[in-house]
């Protein structure tokens, strides 16, 4: 009897302890955690960014990890060098992975203006320059003039087969430049040393209107 009645008592209490436990709050629930609920947190794995590795690119400082990212990279391009200006490129700068190499330039050789066309012109002067006052009056002489390609204008006079460069002066004048600028120059007798060769047309390579008649008079006349 003793033995059935300890037996009752050990399974009521079994029941009870049962009920208990089912009735506790749940593990890991609110206010029911320990260190060992905290679950594992994850993230996408995060590959460092990087400079360009384009030619020209260089990397100053590599991005590094700061905990929860990667800082940015610091990055530095440089431009090849070209050619200045009247020159051109025979071979391009290459980058060698921190610099470029200098290009290879060549001087442009500007092209020689050409003679686009030849003409001649008679300028009128003074037969006292030419005569020592022997013979006064109007004197034609042949000048020439040459348009260059690039729309520039010279002038010469054609002289024993040679041609002397010709300039204007500030009063529209001609005058030879080995002569020089002598129309305001007396020569001692009245009248102004000469300034262009006493010299007819004669230029083959040039067309030249028909010359003017003399009109000296004077002494040997």
């Amino acid at each position: 009897m003793t033995k059935l009645i300890i037996r009752m008592a050990l399974a009521v209490c079994a029941v009870l302890l049962s009920h208990a436990a089912v009735a506790g709050p749940v593990r890991c629930s609110v206010n029911n955690q320990d260190s060992t609920c905290v679950g594992h947190i994850t993230t996408v794995w995060q590959t460092a960014p990087t400079c360009p590795t384009d030619p020209g690119w260089t990397t100053v400082a590599a991005a590094q990890w700061i905990g929860s990212q990667y800082t940015a990279p610091q990055c530095n391009y440089q431009a090849p060098q070209g050619c200045p200006s009247g020159f051109t490129q025979t071979s391009p700068p290459v980058w060698t992975g921190s610099n470029w190499t200098l290009p290879l330039c060549q001087p442009v050789t500007p092209q020689k203006p050409t003679i686009v066309s030849a003409t001649g012109f008679w300028v009128w002067a003074d037969c006292g320059s030419y005569n020592g006052s022997s013979k006064t009056g109007p004197i034609p002489l042949a000048v020439y003039q040459d348009i260059w390609s690039d729309g520039s204008t010279t002038y010469y006079q054609f002289y024993f087969g040679k041609q002397y460069p010709v300039s204007v002066d500030s009063q529209g004048r001609y005058y030879v430049n080995e002569l020089g600028d002598n129309w305001d120059t007396d020569q001692g007798t009245g009248y102004p040393l000469a300034s262009l060769f006493e010299v007819a047309a004669g230029d083959p390579s040039a067309s030249i209107p028909p010359q003017p008649a003399y009109a000296c008079s004077g002494s040997n006349h």
